[in-house]
């Protein structure tokens, strides 16, 4: 688990559609299921939260020199 590490999501279903159009930088503050499903904090705006989301839909952003 890449706690710390900020995080895009890919795949936006499941309700989580909301948050596609939200700045795509989230941080993992939590796991459940042996780190199947995450909750996320919004790098930019920490009041948005995301309760539960699967681990496969995100990736690490990684800056490229």
């Amino acid at each position: 688990m890449d706690f710390g590490i900020p995080q895009k999501i890919n795949t936006f279903d499941d309700g989580n559609q909301i948050y596609k159009y939200m700045p795509n930088a989230w941080i993992i503050i939590g796991s459940q299921f042996n780190g199947q499903k995450v909750k996320l904090k919004n790098k930019i705006d920490e009041k948005i939260i995301i309760n539960s989301i699967s681990s496969w839909k995100l990736s690490p952003i990684t800056i490229q020199s």
